[in-house]
């Protein structure tokens, strides 16, 4: 039987190993020590994944969900476990639409260069060089997710909605992306069977970042934020994502991997998220 190993055992490689049910046997590593209930479990904290390359068999598909390192310009747990591993069946690794850069609005594919403008994103496109130069060096299928804003049950941006912090105003608010949770998941294990090469992933309904806190405002009875006209009245993080606008062509996907979101957008799915019984079967 086949083996499925999930590096970053989070919210999402939880919903990707359920979706897998029994179908292949699963191995979980994860960051915070808890302990997955998978058919052979294996914990390990974050700095553990640079030694997870001696674990893995080569008939094994490696799912890396892990975030890369908090500093630097380069992914270097994810370098050492791929210096040390035999030539798998497959390697998927989840990136950041944030490898493009401010593309100032317009449609981007992936053919488009990457741009990356943050030491985060950049992190996240040394990530995506190290896995190609696995693929090609060990002759290993490689497909890269390029992945928006994530929200879900669990992933609204409570906390922000609760202390009032401002957000710029809706004219003004840049472009900006997102994908539920558990359509991640499903095109996760669709890139496990079919799929190589780099995919951009989302909703495919680009919509404005204040216009997301807003409707989750109101699913949740909190108030609007207030609106202000520039980024100096941001705090710090969230000035450095208004100044990124780009909407992400999810053309390849569809075709290639028979994706279609089952929350195709955010407005109609944000209620089950706060209450899942609205929308969960």
């Amino acid at each position: 039987m086949s083996r499925v190993v999930l590096a970053g055992y989070g919210d999402i490689g939880a919903r990707v190993a359920r979706r897998l049910g029994a179908s292949c046997e699963r191995l979980a590593v994860n960051r915070s020590g808890r302990t997955a209930r998978l058919n052979p479990p294996l914990v390990a904290t974050v700095c553990e994944l640079a030694g997870l390359g001696p674990h893995l068999r080569a008939d094994d598909t490696l799912v890396w969900l892990a975030p890369p390192p908090p500093e630097g310009e380069r992914e270097t747990h994810l370098e050492a476990a791929l210096a040390a591993a035999p030539a798998l069946r497959k390697m998927v690794y989840l990136s950041t639409s944030g490898v493009y850069g401010d593309c100032q609005g317009a449609w981007v594919r992936e053919s488009d260069a990457p741009n990356p403008q943050t030491p985060r994103a950049r992190r996240r496109y040394s990530a995506e060089m190290i896995t190609q130069e696995y693929g090609q060096r060990m002759r290993v299928p490689v497909a890269i997710l390029r992945v928006p804003g994530i929200y879900g049950p669990g992933r609204l941006p409570t906390a922000r909605l609760s202390r009032g912090l401002p957000t710029l105003a809706a004219p003004i608010s840049p472009w900006s992306n997102r994908i539920h949770a558990e359509d991640l998941a499903a095109v996760l294990v669709l890139l496990l069977e079919r799929g190589e090469g780099v995919f951009n992933i989302s909703d495919g309904q680009p919509g404005s970042i204040t216009e997301y806190f807003q409707a989750a405002a109101d699913v949740l009875g909190l108030p609007h934020l207030p609106e202000v006209a520039s980024t100096a009245d941001l705090t710090p993080e969230l000035a450095s994502y208004m100044q990124e606008s780009r909407r992400l062509d999810i053309t390849r996907a569809r075709t290639e991997l028979g994706f279609e979101p089952r929350f195709p957008h955010f407005q109609q799915a944000l209620a089950g998220c706060v209450d899942p019984d609205l929308i969960w079967e």
